[in-house]
């Protein structure tokens, strides 16, 4: 049990880093759309 929560608050941070990687793209170049497609499916995984 404990495992999974771990793993699951692991996932978590990872795709909450990745999203303000990618609105730091988009911030830089904000047409640039496998940015919007990558942070849209990472929001969908949160």
């Amino acid at each position: 049990m404990q495992l999974i929560m771990f793993t699951y608050l692991f996932k978590l941070q990872i795709y909450e880093e990745a999203i303000a990687s990618y609105d730091k793209a988009l911030f830089y170049a904000p047409n640039y759309k496998p940015a919007k497609d990558a942070k849209n499916q990472a929001e969908k995984e949160l």
